[in-house]
């Protein structure tokens, strides 16, 4: 049974993440219980990439009809490249905490912030060492 929990603010403490959400609900989270903690991509879906690509195909198909032959003849490079654009696009990341029993906890950010919560996760994993050393 995976569960997704969302969160906006994470806190660290000496044996414990505390995740903060929106509804200022507060969710423990112990070092012992913490399987693993990554970021991941938050790329477009494929359904929105074949939406546009089928968009912008109507739309060249449109274009024919009412333009010369010879202007449209540099409409299919630029929609190739359009949409290789459109499928490299990330709207941004996730930062994934996922527990020894399936439930995974996810903060999303913007890709400004990439820096700032790799350091974030190199900390906890840090704290996550120290603690099972210790213990």
């Amino acid at each position: 049974m995976n569960l997704t929990h969302t969160f906006e603010i994470l806190n660290i403490e000496k044996n414990r993440l505390i995740a903060i959400s929106k509804k200022t609900v507060k969710k423990e989270i112990m070092f012992s219980d913490l399987d693993a903690i990554y970021i991941t991509v938050r790329k477009s879906s494929n359904f929105n990439n074949a939406v546009f690509l089928l968009l912008s195909v109507l739309l060249l198909s449109v274009f024919l009809f009412f333009i010369s032959h010879d202007i449209a003849l540099l409409i299919p490079p630029g929609l190739i490249i359009l949409t290789i654009i459109k499928m490299n696009y990330y709207k941004g990341y996730d930062l994934k905490i996922r527990l020894k029993n399936g439930t995974i906890f996810k903060m999303k950010f913007p890709v400004e912030l990439k820096n700032e919560n790799i350091n974030i996760v190199n900390l906890i994993r840090k704290r996550v060492y120290d603690y099972r050393i210790a213990n």
